[in-house]
C-alpha cells in the first residue's frame, strides 16, 4: 500500500490525535508513531498492489473502528472528553450516517432493521445509508438475512471488535457514567433496564431507565441530577419494587428493554 493512500486514511483522524499523546500502538496493518507535535502512520506489512478497492475500504473501516475503540477506552483521556463525547466520536468517524448505524445496531445488539426503515428513521437518502450498510457488512461488522422480500441487518456478535465498538457506543451516550455515578451508588438495586429511543438504537436527548429494587427515591433524584450534568442529557426513569416487577414484567417495554445492569 502506497503512502499516499495511507495518508488519506490517516487524515480522517489526525486532528483528534494531535492534542493527545498515546503510546505507539499497532493496529492490523498500521503502526502509529506519536510525538508531541505530529503522528506518523506506517504500514507494518506489505500488501499486494492488486488489492481491490473493496479490500482497501474494508481495511480502512476496520482500522478506524479499532482505533476509535482503543482511543475511547483510554481511561486517562476519558475524563478530559466527558463533555465532548459526541464531537469526539464525530471526529474519529467522519460519517454521521455511520455513527447512527453503529448506535442503532451496537447499543442494543438484538436490533434488526432494513434499508427503508432506516431511511425514514434517519431522514437521509437511501443511497447514503446503503453505502454505509454495505461498508459495514463488507467489513464484517454487520450481518444480513432475508425476511420475506426485505434484507434485514444486525450486528455481528462474532466479530472480534464487537465488544470494543459496543463499549464505545455506551461511552458515547454516557451510559458508563450512569452506571458508575448512579446505579452503583444506590445500594439495593436488582436490575436496571434501558428503554425508549436508546434501547431502539436511536440517538436522543433523553435517556429512559427502569430501576428494579428497593430504591431510595430521594437519593436517586440527587444522583440523577448530578449525572445529567455529566452526560449532558436528561434522565427519565420508572421505579418498580421486586413484587411489582414480577407482576407487570416490563409491561409495554418487553420488546425493546435492554438489560443495562444486574446485581447477579
Amino acid at each position: 500500500m502506497n503512502r499516499k493512500y495511507s495518508y488519506s486514511i490517516f487524515r480522517e483522524i489526525k486532528y483528534a490525535l494531535t492534542t493527545h499523546y498515546l503510546y505507539s500502538t499497532s493496529i492490523n496493518c498500521f503502526t502509529f508513531a506519536p510525538s508531541k507535535k505530529r503522528m506518523s502512520l506506517y504500514p507494518t506489512q506489505s500488501l499486494s498492489p492488486k488489492n481491490t478497492l473493496r479490500e482497501r475500504k474494508k481495511i480502512k473501516i476496520l482500522f478506524l473502528l479499532k482505533f476509535a475503540a482503543i482511543f475511547a477506552t483510554r481511561t486517562h483521556l476519558l475524563s478530559k472528553i466527558t463533555t465532548r463525547r459526541t464531537s469526539m466520536i464525530e471526529t474519529l468517524i467522519s460519517s454521521k450516517t455511520r455513527i447512527k448505524l453503529l448506535l442503532k445496531f451496537f447499543l442494543n445488539s438484538s436490533t434488526t432493521a432494513y434499508l427503508r426503515s432506516l431511511e425514514s428513521e434517519f431522514g437521509e437518502s437511501t443511497n447514503a445509508i446503503r453505502l454505509e450498510l454495505n461498508r459495514l457488512e463488507n467489513a464484517g461488522m454487520l450481518t444480513s438475512f432475508l425476511k420475506g422480500n426485505k434484507k434485514m441487518f444486525r450486528a455481528n456478535k462474532e466479530h472480534p471488535l464487537f465488544g470494543d465498538v459496543q463499549a464505545m457506543m455506551m461511552k458515547t451516550v454516557g451510559l458508563d457514567k450512569i452506571i458508575l455515578n448512579v446505579i452503583e451508588r444506590l445500594g439495593e438495586v436488582e436490575q436496571v433496564f434501558l428503554v425508549g429511543d436508546f434501547a431502539k438504537g436511536i440517538d436522543s436527548p433523553i435517556i429512559d431507565l427502569i430501576f428494579i429494587g428497593n430504591i431510595d427515591k430521594n437519593y436517586l433524584v440527587k444522583l440523577v441530577e448530578k449525572a445529567e450534568e455529566v452526560v449532558k442529557r436528561k434522565i427519565r426513569y420508572l421505579i418498580y419494587d421486586h413484587e411489582e416487577f414480577v407482576q407487570h414484567s416490563l409491561a409495554g417495554f418487553a420488546s425493546e428493554a435492554l438489560l443495562l445492569w444486574s446485581k447477579d
